[in-house]
């Protein structure tokens, strides 16, 4: 009978895709890949200044997150992953047809030598930092200090703390601080966005959408970037 039971609760651990990570684990997981590819990736289009801004932010939530139990929470692997994947493609797609179609954007232009490096600037240390900051950590503490008919307020003031983060990037134009500050109250509504009255989209969702919208900007992913990756004229 004892086997029995243990094989039964193999075979569900087995079974189960949602296996949850800890925060703390999460970030310590992040925060090494970021590191490793901060030390060895030498390739154009990698921006070792933006690396090493957004390489601390991990390091700065994880101590936060080890001190602060209150906004440490499951993140499940599986779910997560699947909706990193779902964020990506529906941004992309939304993007370069709304966007480059519909309001005529005129995306940037990369070279096959940064398809790389701006993949890597991009994918594991803008999005998933921002989104870490700006979308999951920080929210979540405010909503903690202020009550429950003030919890917009709680989830305005992270983005607009995003565009202020975005000045020198930006340069202080107004006009491009403010669409940062759209765009971060987009991927906030996103973020907090139940499809058919289920669970949250939530962190995973945002980091895919938001690596893609940046990449689309670029040119990454935009038509004469596919054309590069795909090894097209």
């Amino acid at each position: 009978m004892a086997t029995q039971v243990r094989t039964e609760r193999f075979q569900l651990r087995r079974l189960d895709t949602t296996l949850p990570i800890r925060t703390v684990g999460f970030l310590a997981v992040l925060g090494i890949v970021q590191l490793y590819c901060y030390v060895n990736f030498k390739g154009e289009g990698f921006s070792r200044e933006v690396a090493q801004l957004y390489i601390l932010i991990p390091v700065l939530l994880l101590v936060y997150t080890g001190l602060n139990q209150r906004v440490v929470q499951d993140l499940k692997i599986f779910d997560m992953s699947m909706k990193v994947l779902l964020g990506f493609f529906a941004a992309w797609a939304f993007v370069l047809f709304f966007f480059g179609f519909g309001l005529d954007v005129q995306f940037g232009t990369v070279t096959e030598r940064m398809l790389g490096g701006t993949l890597i600037t991009q994918m594991l240390f803008v999005a998933p930092s921002e989104e870490l900051a700006f979308r999951f950590i920080l929210p979540s503490y405010l909503e903690s200090k202020f009550r429950k008919d003030l919890r917009w307020v709680a989830l305005l003031i992270p983005q607009l703390t995003f565009a202020a983060f975005h000045t020198g990037v930006y340069q202080g134009d107004l006009t491009a601080l403010f669409v940062a500050f759209v765009f971060g109250c987009v991927m906030m509504f996103l973020y907090n966005l139940k499809l058919f009255g289920k669970e949250k989209l939530g962190l995973g969702f945002t980091i895919g959408a938001h690596a893609a919208y940046n990449l689309v900007l670029l040119g990454v992913l935009a038509p004469s970037g596919i054309s590069l990756i795909s090894g097209g004229a």
